[in-house]
């Protein structure tokens, strides 16, 4: 079963699949935030080097640049609700102060919200559904997800996850953290004294891709957004960690080509 829902800058799907003992490569949504709230399932959610076990009326937050994705631990129907929103979304519907919960975190850090803590956001997350399901005005409905995102902002109850690997999170935060400098496989074995074929093993197990992969995958949203603070795509390219606009161009052109093939 999947039902989804759209308006102009947030979309809401519920969907109930059976699924397999999956692990799926990371991945993030362009400019968009997530909430994803668990209904059902055998499942965790990881991000950026943290991986946090989900149980019925968690929900997890996600901005755009977070690298993340679901595992199914063993065979399991998973039910859950998605609701995905435009980061511009806080400034255009006058609720920038909500926005903090998001952005003001470092990657992978708080991002659960227990049901037993949060249980004024788990009813308007039913509510939410509840509202889209009757086709309540467009007004009602974008109104209850501002109350949601005011309940998350308040963000004491927020949980943190557990690393799967230390020193996988270790490196993502520097990663993160030293996107204009030199990440080759080389320094990155050198910086943490791993070898760079436990390393590539680390990373490829723990996220499903290579570091190289992740890195540019990072660089590219990094350059993106400097681009739209108003920095030109050349400079933002070269602060993003490219080493010329060419490099950035052929990594875009890539990754757009990547994202076709997995629609179709």
């Amino acid at each position: 079963m999947y039902y989804r829902y759209n308006a102009d800058d947030f979309w809401l799907s519920v969907g109930v699949t059976e699924e397999k003992a999956t692990q799926y490569v990371l991945h993030n949504h362009e400019n968009v935030c997530e909430i994803l709230f668990f209904l059902q399932g055998n499942s965790s959610f990881v991000v950026e080097g943290s991986e946090y076990p989900l149980s019925f009326e968690d929900f997890i937050i996600a901005r755009h640049d977070e690298m993340h994705r679901v595992v199914h631990n063993a065979p399991c129907t998973y039910e859950r609700v998605i609701i995905n929103f435009d980061k511009s979304f806080f400034e255009n519907n006058g609720c920038e102060e909500y926005a903090a919960a998001f952005f003001d975190r470092p990657a992978g850090s708080g991002n659960l919200f227990r049901a037993e803590s949060s249980r004024r956001a788990v009813d308007a997350l039913h509510r939410l559904t509840l509202y889209i399901k009757e086709k309540a005005p467009k007004t009602l409905v974008r109104g209850v997800l501002c109350e949601v995102l005011r309940c998350i902002s308040k963000r004491e109850e927020a949980t943190e996850g557990t690393a799967s690997s230390e020193r996988l999170r270790e490196i993502i935060l520097y990663l993160n953290e030293n996107l204009s400098g030199d990440l080759s496989l080389e320094a990155i074995s050198s910086k943490f004294f791993i070898s760079k074929y436990h390393l590539c093993r680390l990373f490829k197990t723990q996220t499903g891709m290579t570091l190289g992969q992740y890195v540019t995958a990072k660089r590219l949203l990094k350059a993106d957004e400097l681009h739209s603070s108003g920095m030109s795509l050349t400079d933002a390219a070269v602060a993003a960690g490219f080493n010329d606009y060419s490099a950035y161009w052929h990594a875009s052109r890539k990754q757009n080509a990547k994202k076709v093939l997995e629609k179709n």
